[in-house]
C-alpha cells in the first residue's frame, strides 16, 4: 500500500538565500544522513518510487544528499527510482555536477528571469555576480542533465511573467516549472498581468511540448495544497508529516497537526488520512487571514486555467477578419542600430524609442493576432531587428505559428557564426542592406566602420548554413554611390542573391532632413535603370525599383516594386496620447506613402499602378523628366 505516495526530505531548513517571497521558516534544523538513507530504503522497499530533496537549500548538507544519491543508486527496485533535487542552484559546482550527473535524478533550479528580477526578488540588488554565476551554471545542468527551471513569478515584480519566460527561452532553457508566489497578496490588476502573461507563456509552449522540445512540469503535477504537495514529507526534525507544507513559517503549532509518524514504519496506520488530505488543506488555511486565502484561490484559478490552455484545440487561422486584414505583417522590432546611415528613414523613431525596446512578449502576441486573422508573413525589421534580445525566440515563435519569415539586417549579428547557426534556419528570406561593391562605397553610405565586411558575411554565412534560404538584397541610391548599382549588383549576384531591391531614398527621418545633398535626378535614374536592368537579366537576379514612377524607369518599368507591392500592416512604436507609448498598428494597401502624383501623370498607362513621386523630390526637381507613359492596348 504504501507506494501509492512520493517521500520527500528535508535535509535542512538552512538556506543561503533570503528571497523577498518565501513563505518557508528558516531554522538551524538539520536531518542526519543516516536518518535519510534509513526513510529512503524503506520507502523504496516498500515499493516506492520518487523521493524528492527539497528545504531550505538541500545542498547545504550535502554529506545528507551524497548518502541519498548512493542509497538510491545501490537499491534494486523493479522500476527505476526518481530522485528530484530542489534548489536555488548556487551550490551546484563542478564536483556536485559531476556526482549528480545520473539519468534517475532531475535538477530543479530556480531562477525567475532578467537580472533585474532575481536581484531584486532574490539575489540582492549588489549581486550581480551571483546571478552570472547562476546561469552559468544552468547553462551547463541543461546541456549533461535532466533539470526543471522554476520561474517564480511575483506580483509587482521588475517584469513580467511572459517577458521573464521569453528571457530564459532565449539562454536556451526548454523545460519549466511556472510559480506564482502564494501566501501574499495579489491585486486585481497583478492577476489580470499574470492571466494574460500566462496566455501568452502557453501560446508559445505548446508547440513546442507537442513536437517534443519543451516541457511544463507544471503539467504533468497537481496538488491539493497550493505550492506544496500530499507526500509523506521527512522533516530536519526527524519526524514524519502529511505535507511539506510544514515547512510553512506561519503555521506554529499547529504543524503537530500534521504529524504522521516518527518511523516510517508507522506510516501506514494513518494512510488513510493522510491519502484523503483535507484535513491538512483546512488547518493550513485556518492559519491565514480571508484575504490570503481569497489570494491563493485566485491565484490557483490563473495557474489552473494556465494548464488548461494545454489542453485545448489550437486555434485555427484566419477564424477573425482574414477577408480584411493584410497577409503581411512589418512588425518594427528594434530600435536600436549600429550603422548610422546617412539615408536613414528611421533615425528620428530610432531616437525617440531607443530605450523604450518593444518588448517580447508584446511582439509575441502581435505575431499571434496577425496569425488568427490569417495572417501568413512577418517582416522583422527596425532599426535592426538581430539586436533585439528576443529576435531568435520570435523568429522560432513565428515559425511554429506557421508565418513565413523575412528579416532585413545590416549583419552585425548574422555575420556572427554561433548566431546565424541559431537564427539562419529559422528564416525564409533575408535581406541584405547593401549599398556599395567594396568597403570605401558601403562604410562611406553607412558611416560605419567594417559594415561592409559585416554584411557580406552575414550572407555567406546565411547560405551556407540555410542553403533554401531567399537571399536578397537592398541598395539605397544616392550622389555617394549612384556610379556604383551594376557593380553592386554584380557582388549581390557572387553572394548568393537572387533578388534585389535598388531604393530611391524616402525622405523621412535623416534622409529628409539631407534630401537635396541625396537624391539623384530622375534624368540619372534613367540611365541606372537600363544599366541594372541589362546586369540584371546576365545575372539572373531579379531587380525591383522602389520609390520611383514608372516612367522614369522606361524599358524597366515592369520592374517597378509599385506592381508587386503587397498590402500589408505595420505595427512600430508610436505616442498613443496622454503620455503613453504603446504598439501602433497602420494598414497599407497601396504604395503611396509619402507620394504623390502630378499635373503630367495625367493619362499614363501606369497612373492606377504607380505609387507616384515622393513629395520631396515635386518641392526640388517640379515635374522635371516625368513623361507619362502611353502604352497601346
Amino acid at each position: 500500500m504504501v507506494d501509492r505516495f512520493d517521500l520527500i526530505i528535508i535535509p535542512t531548513r538552512q538556506c543561503n538565500l533570503r528571497c523577498r517571497y518565501c513563505p518557508v521558516e528558516k531554522s538551524d534544523a538539520r536531518l542526519g544522513a543516516a536518518a535519510a538513507v534509513k526513510a529512503v530504503s524503506s520507502h523504496l522497499a516498500a515499493g516506492g518510487r520518487t523521493v524528492r530533496l527539497t528545504g531550505g537549500e538541500p545542498l547545504l548538507a550535502w554529506e545528507t544528499v551524497e548518502e541519498v544519491v548512493r542509497t538510491m543508486a545501490g537499491h534494486d527496485t523493479p522500476e527505476p527510482a526518481e530522485l528530484e533535487i530542489c534548489t536555488n542552484g548556487l551550490l551546484l559546482g563542478k564536483k556536485e555536477l559531476a556526482f549528480l550527473r545520473r539519468p534517475w535524478i532531475t535538477l530543479v533550479i530556480s531562477l525567475d528571469g532578467e537580472v533585474e528580477t532575481c536581484l531584486e526578488n532574490r539575489l540582492g540588488r549588489k549581486s550581480v555576480d551571483k546571478y552570472l554565476k547562476l546561469t552559468d551554471i544552468i547553462n551547463k545542468t541543461r546541456e549533461k542533465h535532466r533539470y526543471f527551471i522554476t520561474q517564480t513569478v511575483f506580483a509587482g515584480s521588475a517584469r513580467g511573467a511572459a517577458e521573464n519566460f521569453f528571457y530564459l527561452w532565449g539562454l536556451g532553457i526548454r523545460n519549466f516549472n511556472i510559480l506564482p508566489v502564494y501566501y501574499g497578496i495579489w491585486r486585481r490588476k497583478d492577476l489580470n498581468d499574470l492571466k494574460k502573461d500566462l496566455f501568452s507563456i502557453a501560446s508559445f509552449l505548446k508547440p513546442n511540448i507537442i513536437d517534443n522540445k519543451a516541457r511544463l512540469r507544471n503539467i504533468e503535477r497537481k496538488g491539493l495544497i497550493p505550492l506544496f504537495g500530499l507526500a509523506a514529507c521527512l522533516d530536519a526534525d526527524g519526524r514524519f508529516y502529511f505535507t511539506n507544507a510544514v515547512l510553512l513559517k506561519r503555521l506554529g503549532k499547529l504543524r503537530n497537526a500534521l504529524h504522521m509518524a516518527d518511523r516510517f514504519e508507522d506510516i501506514e496506520e494513518n494512510l488513510p488520512r493522510f491519502l484523503e488530505g483535507h484535513a491538512g488543506v483546512d488547518i493550513i488555511r485556518g492559519r491565514f487571514s480571508a484575504a490570503v486565502n481569497r489570494s491563493n484561490a485566485r491565484v490557483d484559478a490563473v495557474l489552473t486555467d494556465f494548464v488548461g490552455e494545454f489542453e485545448k484545440t489550437p486555434p485555427r487561422a484566419g477564424r477573425r477578419g482574414a477577408a480584411k486584414r493584410p497577409e503581411r505583417l512589418e512588425l518594427h522590432l528594434s530600435y536600436r542600430c549600429t550603422n548610422d546611415c546617412i539615408f536613414c528613414s528611421e533615425s528620428r523613431r530610432l531616437r525617440r524609442f531607443r530605450s523604450r525596446e518593444v518588448e517580447t512578449q508584446e511582439a509575441w502576441r502581435v505575431l499571434l493576432r496577425h496569425r488568427e486573422a490569417g495572417g501568413s508573413h512577418v517582416n522583422f525589421t527596425g532599426g535592426e531587428p538581430t539586436l533585439h534580445p528576443g529576435f531568435i525566440t520570435l523568429l522560432g515563435g513565428a515559425r511554429d505559428l506557421g508565418l513565413r519569415t523575412y528579416v532585413g539586417t545590416n549583419g552585425v549579428m548574422m555575420g556572427r557564426e554561433e548566431f546565424a547557426r541559431q537564427a539562419a534556419p529559422l528564416i525564409d528570406e533575408l535581406s541584405l542592406s547593401i549599398h556599395g561593391p567594396d568597403g570605401a562605397v558601403h562604410d562611406a553610405c553607412t558611416r560605419t566602420a567594417g559594415s561592409f565586411a559585416g554584411i557580406v558575411r552575414a550572407g555567406e554565412l546565411a547560405l551556407a548554413l540555410h542553403p533554401s534560404i531567399l537571399l536578397m538584397a537592398n541598395m539605397v541610391v544616392t550622389r555617394l554611390n549612384d556610379d556604383h548599382v551594376v557593380d553592386t549588383l554584380r557582388l549581390c549576384a557572387g553572394l548568393g542573391v537572387r533578388q534585389m531591391l535598388v531604393s530611391n531614398p524616402s525622405p523621412e527621418g535623416r534622409a529628409g532632413d539631407r534630401y537635396r545633398e541625396l537624391v539623384i535626378p530622375f534624368r540619372r535614374w534613367k540611365k541606372i535603370a537600363a544599366e541594372a536592368a541589362r546586369a540584371a537579366d546576365e545575372l539572373g537576379v531579379t531587380l525591383r525599383f522602389f520609390g520611383l514612377p514608372a516612367c522614369v524607369l522606361g524599358g524597366a518599368r515592369t520592374r517597378s516594386n509599385d506592381l508587386f507591392f503587397d498590402p500589408r500592416v505595420t505595427v512600430e512604436r508610436a505616442r498613443l496620447g496622454g503620455g503613453r507609448v504603446g504598439l501602433s498598428t497602420i494598414i497599407t494597401r497601396y504604395p503611396r506613402r509619402g507620394r504623390r502624383k502630378v499635373r503630367a501623370c495625367g493619362g499614363c498607362t501606369y497612373n492606377d499602378l504607380c505609387g507616384g513621386i515622393f513629395r520631396d523630390h515635386v518641392k526640388i526637381y517640379k515635374d522635371q523628366d516625368i513623361e507619362p507613359v502611353r502604352e497601346e492596348g
